[in-house]
């Protein structure tokens, strides 16, 4: 076989053609750990199914996403030096049923978000089967619970790069479950935010947006977490659309 390499020549001839076909249809950065970096500046590990950021402007995904395990990187403006924290949605347990009624946090928000009374799968009452939704970042009507998420305000994801590392797993799960910090939402608005802070993503429905920032800059005293340079900036000129004053920490 003139013109290949030594090593391919003793190659038997099905072994070399089935190799070469497995290069054609799985790319090699399928096998490498970088891999392509998509348009958020990340990329999912194929062999792991962890997703990792690799640019400063990367956010993770929050809120369905089917990530188990997820990699931050912390950017501090204050610093040259970049360093990896680990995040872990599984350490943030949510939907829990705290007072123990058999419903749990994604139906009570369900309950409490919803224009009319809802209906039950069966007599426990304890899952939502219908209900009228309004998904406050759209403004469209919903009746299936299916098609609403229950989105974090303050992500879990976002919390723990801003002061949430440290929390006990006690702590993470009084915030995760925190109704304070819970809203019914569409699905798809809910996904496109992920773990992005106001300068990074707002709600589709602008006559949303003073609500939503009051509300965000409520949990962030609340629970004392910290702003990104980025994000105060943006809040700031968002305060002056709004003619409002947020305290900011």
């Amino acid at each position: 076989m003139p013109g290949l390499p030594q090593t391919l020549k003793r190659i038997p001839m099905k072994k070399l053609t089935l190799f070469l076909l497995i290069l054609y249809v799985f790319p090699t950065t399928a096998f490498s750990h970088r891999g392509g970096q998509d348009a958020n500046g990340g990329h999912v590990n194929r062999q792991t199914g962890q997703y990792h950021c690799h640019k400063p402007t990367c956010v993770m995904p929050d809120s369905g996403s089917t990530v188990e395990g997820e990699q931050l990187q912390n950017h501090s403006d204050q610093s040259n030096s970049t360093t990896a924290l680990e995040y872990n949605r599984k350490n943030w347990k949510h939907w829990i049923d705290a007072d123990h009624d058999c419903q749990n946090t994604r139906n009570e928000i369900l309950i409490r978000d919803s224009q009319k009374r809802v209906s039950y799968k069966t007599t426990r009452n304890c899952k939502v089967a219908t209900g009228e939704w309004i998904g406050p970042y759209t403004g469209k009507t919903f009746h299936d619970p299916r098609k609403m998420d229950i989105d974090h305000i303050v992500p879990l994801g976002h919390a723990y790069q801003v002061g949430g590392a440290t929390w006990t797993k006690a702590q993470k799960k009084a915030f995760a479950n925190d109704p304070d910090n819970l809203l019914a939402t569409d699905a798809g608005a809910n996904r496109s935010k992920g773990l992005k802070a106001p300068h990074q993503w707002m709600p589709p429905r602008k006559e949303y947006y003073c609500d939503y920032i009051s509300r965000w800059t409520t949990i962030k005293a609340k629970y004392g977490l910290t702003y990104l340079p980025q994000e105060t900036v943006y809040i700031e000129q968002v305060a002056v659309w709004c003619n409002a004053s947020w305290t900011f920490r």
